[in-house]
């Protein structure tokens, strides 16, 4: 049920407000964000790794690095 109600809400959102570029259109976000919640593990660091582009590309890098030694691990990689 939350799941339905959080969907329903975030597709408006992004229908009503798009954010820009296609990889965060509701037609393309959403049925990455259902298979990160059904436990796609890849598409997790995929989407991982596609945020990190964008924070970075907004002067966020701070942060990412901020997140250090788990970065690796979260865009994919082994990590320590």
């Amino acid at each position: 049920m939350v799941r339905r109600t959080l969907n329903k809400f975030l597709r408006w959102e992004l229908e009503q407000f798009p954010p820009v570029g296609v990889l965060w259109s509701a037609e393309t976000f959403l049925p990455r964000l259902e298979r990160m919640l059904d436990g796609d593990f890849g598409e997790q660091q995929r989407l991982y790794r596609d945020v990190e582009k964008l924070a970075r590309e907004h002067g966020h890098g701070a942060v990412i690095d901020g997140w250090e030694p788990n970065v690796p691990f979260l865009r994919g990689g082994t990590g320590t």
